[in-house]
């Protein structure tokens, strides 16, 4: 009887859980998978996007997408509240950066080039900037990483606090 007593504590936690979490977002931004997302479909370079997201009140950055499985969830979220913003040649900046084989996110720490986040084949060895999220398929809407140069835009960024 006791078990069946948590299963329900558990369930009604869990019931309030998306709630607590947009309530703790803030205007403008969304819950996804644990984080709150900001979406913002204007064209801008990487350097300008993490601008953008750094004058927020509070402060935030642009999107590290950890742990992997943020990114199908993202990829659902876009899909749902962005249907205009989901064409494959639509891009986003998140905040990944590097160069040849030392990819990092913009708290510093690590970015395997070697994550099924990224399109297959990238980025190549000697490929150094920032990190896009592009959609692959239509057929299955999820979106993967590709590298971007220095000087080159996106149509939008993700911001995340």
């Amino acid at each position: 009887m006791m078990g069946v007593n948590i299963l329900r504590a558990l369930a009604v936690v869990a019931s309030l859980l998306p709630a607590v979490l947009a309530a703790r977002c803030g205007p403008e931004y969304f819950p996804v998978a644990g984080t709150c997302v900001k979406v913002v479909p204007t064209t801008l370079t990487w350097s300008d996007a993490r601008a953008r997201c750094q004058a927020e009140d509070p402060p935030a950055d642009l999107l590290k997408i950890t742990p992997e499985k943020l990114l199908e969830d993202l990829s659902r979220f876009i899909n749902t509240k962005f249907p205009e913003e989901t064409g494959d040649r639509y891009s986003y900046w998140v905040g990944g950066h590097g160069a040849n084989q030392d990819w990092r996110w913009v708290d510093g720490s690590k970015l395997s080039i070697k994550s099924n986040i990224w399109l297959p084949d990238e980025p190549s060895q000697t490929q150094k900037g920032f990190t896009k999220l592009v959609m692959a398929s239509a057929v299955h809407g999820r979106r993967y990483l590709v590298y971007g140069p220095e000087k080159s835009t996106a149509q939008g960024f993700i911001c995340e606090h």
